[in-house]
């Protein structure tokens, strides 16, 4: 089994630290998938960035409806 490097969030410092905060505000915490970009947190950052986008940015489909069909 593979073995990612990660730090969690009580040992996080400095940038790591703000991303975690700026996360944990949002989504109620840090989940695993995106502690294995922690050792990079310029990325971890602008992938959450982009993931808010994603979902929760002014679209021509609702997300119930995104939901209903799948998310095709």
């Amino acid at each position: 089994m593979a073995f990612i490097d990660q730090v969690e969030v009580a040992d996080a410092s400095g940038e790591l630290a703000q991303v975690y905060e700026k996360i944990g505000a949002t989504r109620g915490g840090v989940a695993n998938v995106l502690k294995v970009q922690s050792l990079h947190p310029e990325s971890l950052d602008k992938h959450f960035d982009f993931y808010k986008s994603i979902m929760f940015s002014k679209s021509p489909l609702s997300r119930r409806s995104a939901t209903k069909s799948g998310g095709r």
